[in-house]
């Protein structure tokens, strides 16, 4: 019985390794049962006149690009759901949009001339720009003892 077994594994062994069909068809068996495209490129580079290399190379070709957009889309979500605010341009711009509104509110609370030029200095073309130089002109004369200029 144990020469049997033993008979039988030997028979086995070297059929592995005596016969490339065998080996061929485990490695494709192995490259379909993963189904990555690493491994059928690897078995289309390892078994170049293999039964199953038109196969592979088709199926290469398939995965890399399901793989690639795999990761493209895995990104995106990423991206998307974790935005890094130094990266983004939209975050940057609606950050500056709020501390225009912030240092304009602020300046309308302080309603000095000082608290309007340091709008201006730090937005010179923001969105409340204009009514800043007018309120600017309004306090100088003001401050002059003149009265206020029309708008």
């Amino acid at each position: 019985m144990r020469a049997a077994v033993l008979l039988a594994a030997f028979v086995a062994v070297a059929a592995i390794a005596l016969l490339p069909v065998v080996r061929d068809e485990l490695a494709w068996w192995w490259a379909e049962s993963r189904d990555h495209a690493i491994d059928y490129y690897t078995y289309g580079n390892t078994w170049q006149n293999g039964l199953h290399v038109a196969e592979a190379r088709l199926r290469y070709k398939q995965r890399l690009w399901s793989e690639g957009e795999k990761t493209l889309i895995h990104k995106a979500y990423e991206d998307a759901a974790h935005p890094t605010p130094e990266n983004s341009v939209e975050y940057n711009k609606q950050k500056q949009l709020r501390r225009d509104a912030f240092l304009w509110k602020a300046a309308t609370n302080a309603d000095t001339l000082k608290a309007y030029q340091d709008y201006i200095s730090q937005f010179p073309q923001g969105k409340f720009a204009g009514p800043a130089r007018a309120r600017i002109a309004d306090l100088s004369h003001q401050a002059q003892g003149q009265a206020p200029a029309p708008h």
